[in-house]
């Protein structure tokens, strides 16, 4: 299908973030049991990477962040879910205020997420 509603995976098995190390995995059961159902989970892993790897062998599906979709696996189909959309928070840190560099890579994450449709708190 070309659009689908999260509600619409109600009867499929799910590969997730592991529960214990993702609040994103804790956010994405507690979307699914909004939506109407509790996520049959299958497996889970520790990377985001790793989950278009357990689709692919069809271990179930996933809801991933957009930038999993980037590493396109070939067998493995992405679409953006409709309705409400699934938010997660990301966050960059420095351990000092003093790194050139350091600096340097927050300036450029606070571009490109101010160029986006991203909300950013400095």
């Amino acid at each position: 299908a070309k659009r689908i509603r999260l509600a619409d995976l109600h009867a499929e098995d799910f590969v997730f973030l592991r529960f214990e190390d993702s609040l994103f995995a804790k956010y994405l059961r507690r979307c699914c049991l909004e939506a109407g159902f509790a996520p049959k989970v299958t497996h889970q892993v520790v990377e985001a990477a790793s989950l278009t790897s357990l689709v692919a062998a069809g271990f179930g599906v996933a809801l991933i962040p957009d930038f999993v979709s980037r590493f396109s696996q070939r067998d493995v189909v992405y679409r953006r879910l409709v309705g409400k959309p699934l938010r997660a928070d990301v966050y960059a840190l420095r351990t000092s205020r003093n790194n050139p560099l350091a600096n340097r890579c927050i300036e450029l994450v606070r571009s490109f997420a101010r160029n986006s449709a991203w909300e950013v708190d400095d």
